[in-house]
């Protein structure tokens, strides 16, 4: 059954923004990308454990600022079912339906944000509980980075006719635009980093100060990793082409660098590529041939293939 016909046309849907898709030697890929969906199927995206992930807050956004948002710009369910057994059913409400029972759906919101309003100002109770009572009809803000392997596992699971209706509706939409989406063909040593262009623009005028200002090696590299570790870190908070300057990004890198405990999430989206002969070192077992040798699927370091973390380099340093 094709769940996604029963799409409603006036509502707003998901969003995918691909901001960094590179490719090394051997053909795996790393992927990073900014998504937004209904925060009620949040829970379901975080089970996928090989994407690397940075989320917007609740706890960390003004009550009154979370309230106005979500006023204007309310999650409204997709497409409704019909009362069925088990979890998915296969019969919708028809569209009459469906607006009548949006009209409720929207005096609910009206009502849970009077209600959070008044919890704000007559007791003064905190925005990690009243942001929460407007979760229904929320958006998560969401930055991934995953490996081929941790997208396949993705669509094969939220494209499939069984998933619900409005994480499908976000993997089919995220499928469609990696498929027009192509790699930046990297070689061993160099970088995936996620907002590079964005980062660039930002350093332009740091560049052009610093010494051999045409090539991207050495402090420059580094910075410039550093910059798009914070842009990670605020990705929730921060729109793509709304940025600020770039000390502003290397602060943050810099605060999130010294925590105690340490900060780590941010530090997993900027990835290098494996070096030739530092690719056969690392590896996961997936058994034993007919012979009882071991077989190994070279290059994998923690949830990447082909790919180290910057968390990962910075974990092995402070190791020596």
């Amino acid at each position: 059954m094709n769940h996604l016909q029963h799409l409603r046309k006036d509502v707003q849907k998901s969003q995918v923004d691909i901001v960094g898709h590179s490719q090394d030697v051997h053909g795996n890929q790393m992927v990073s990308a900014v998504l937004t969906y209904p925060l009620f199927v949040h829970a379901e995206v975080m089970t996928h454990r090989m994407f690397a992930r940075n989320a917007a807050s609740g706890r960390a956004i003004p009550g009154k600022i979370y309230r106005d948002t979500t006023a204007s710009n309310p999650v409204i369910p997709y497409a409704l079912q019909k009362k069925h057994p088990g979890m998915q059913g296969s019969e919708y409400l028809p569209e009459e339906l469906q607006k009548s029972a949006e009209r409720y759906i929207r005096q609910h919101l009206e009502d849970t944000i009077e209600l959070a309003q008044y919890l704000d100002g007559a007791f003064g109770v905190t925005k990690q509980y009243t942001n929460r009572l407007l979760s229904p009809f929320s958006w998560m803000r969401l930055l991934v980075t995953t490996s081929k392997e941790g997208l396949e596992n993705f669509f094969n699971l939220r494209c499939h006719k069984d998933a619900e209706i409005h994480i499908m509706e976000l993997a089919h939409k995220f499928r469609d635009k990696l498929a027009w989406s192509t790699p930046k063909l990297l070689s061993p040593g160099e970088w995936h980093i996620p907002f590079q262009e964005q980062a660039e623009e930002l350093l332009h005028d740091k560049f052009s100060s610093m010494p051999d200002s045409e090539t991207l090696e050495g402090d420059k590299l580094q910075l410039l990793v550093e910059v798009a570790t914070g842009i990670a870190a605020r990705t929730s908070y921060t729109l793509i082409g709304d940025m600020k300057g770039w000390e502003t990004y290397k602060n943050i890198h810099d605060k999130m660098l010294v925590m105690d405990p340490f900060h780590a999430s941010p530090f997993e989206h900027c990835t290098q590529c494996l070096g030739t002969e530092e690719y056969y070192t690392y590896g996961k077992m997936l058994g034993k041939d007919d012979k009882g040798e071991q077989i190994i699927d070279y290059g994998w370091v923690d949830n990447f293939k082909g790919f180290k973390s910057y968390r990962n380099i910075l974990e092995k340093q402070w190791e020596k």
